[in-house]
């Protein structure tokens, strides 16, 4: 894992699933209960794996993460509290929705939520890309 400063944002360097994880474990740990957090990236790129990252830090089970895609949103158990990992493909254009969908989990009080394919829906939240080249995935943390 490369750490490097690009302006005021993070720029990561992971070459392996593992690396992935380490990355998600130190982001989390500057994140608060009930923060919100976008993930960017293509289809296939590692979202998903990086949430998996996520909750392993939270002492959840990674093995329970999947891709929300048909689901729309999964609700994770981990010891520091629930943690919501919604698909926001099919609803991109709907800011109405998505203010009114993550609303009723904010009344939950999960740990963290994760939100994929939420680019346009709001801003001041915390923003992760993930691109790949050359068998490596490239993470940018944005500051919120």
């Amino acid at each position: 894992m490369v750490w490097k400063r690009k302006r005021d944002n993070l720029a990561l360097v992971s070459k392996s699933v593992q690396e992935t994880h380490d990355i998600a474990k130190s982001i989390s740990k500057k994140l608060k209960r009930g923060d919100i957090v976008f993930l960017e990236g293509e289809l296939g790129v590692g979202k998903t794996e990086m949430v998996k990252g996520f909750v392993k830090s939270l002492d959840g089970r990674p093995e329970d993460v999947q891709s929300p895609t048909y689901l729309s949103a999964l609700n994770y158990l981990t010891k520091k509290g629930p943690v919501i990992h919604i698909d926001f493909y099919k609803y991109q254009k709907n800011t109405n929705f998505f203010k009114s969908f993550i609303s009723e989990f904010l009344e939950e009080d999960p740990y963290l939520i994760f939100v994929e394919w939420g680019k346009g829906l709001g801003e001041g939240f915390l923003r992760i890309r993930i691109e790949e080249k050359n068998k490596k995935r490239y993470i940018t943390v944005f500051q919120k």
